[in-house]
């Protein structure tokens, strides 16, 4: 009974294996369901499924690009608020308008060069300069409250789901690897298929090893 493993594909091994299992326990033969070869060979077929069945990252990309787009138009509303406001001289407290302004200026948003880490840390340090006694006063007197309470709370927003994508993907990474996992697999069922072939004299065993023969044919050999 041989099986070219090499030419299976994830879902031919699967497939193969399900089928042999399925097989066994339809049968008749106590010492096949039963036998230590059997019950490793479900254990490595479960394992490999999960494996290979799981996700490799945690799915939050979108909701994380779009938190992430929601700091950058916060963080845009400032600004742009600010920018028109400074070329205006004779506007009411325009040098809080320029104080304010500035922080946003040394610390400028490129947002097709910065990473989301890169991205945290500069509106992190907007939202701390902005937060002195002397700025918050200069946001009082511009009517800038509401919109600097958004961005900090967009900003915390953000943070909060790319910490838990970054957990969820660390976690998802340290499971067991389905290559690893394929070599498991693999040997279990070349062992019981081996087993069945050894027993092939018995009588009882020859229907069975007459059905996992065909399997094994119909599977990429």
């Amino acid at each position: 009974m041989k099986v070219n493993y090499r030419k299976l594909s994830t879902k031919d091994l699967a497939a193969l294996t399900e089928r042999v299992i399925e097989c066994v326990e339809k049968s008749n033969i106590d010492e096949a369901k039963t036998h230590l070869f059997m019950n490793k060979l479900k254990i490595s077929y479960q394992k490999y499924y999960d494996v290979v069945s799981k996700k490799t990252f945690s799915g939050k990309g979108n909701t994380v690009a779009q938190a992430n787009r929601e700091r950058e138009k916060a963080f845009s509303d400032m600004k742009i608020f600010l920018s028109g406001y400074v070329r205006v001289s004779s506007a009411p407290n325009v040098n809080d308008a320029i104080a304010l302004y500035n922080h946003f200026q040394i610390n400028k948003l490129k947002k097709e060069q910065l990473s989301y880490g890169e991205q945290t840390i500069r509106i992190g340090k907007i939202i701390e300069a902005l937060s002195s006694d002397e700025n918050q006063k200069y946001i009082k007197n511009l009517s800038l409250e509401i919109a600097f309470e958004n961005l900090k709370t967009k900003q915390e927003a953000f943070k909060l789901l790319y910490n838990e994508q970054a957990q969820e993907n660390a976690e998802l990474r340290k499971q067991t690897s389905a290559t690893k996992q394929r070599k498991e697999l693999e040997g279990d069922l070349r062992r019981f298929l081996s087993l069945v072939t050894l027993m092939f004299d018995a009588g009882e065993w020859i229907s069975l090893y007459n059905n996992l023969n065909e399997f094994a044919k119909a599977a990429k050999s």
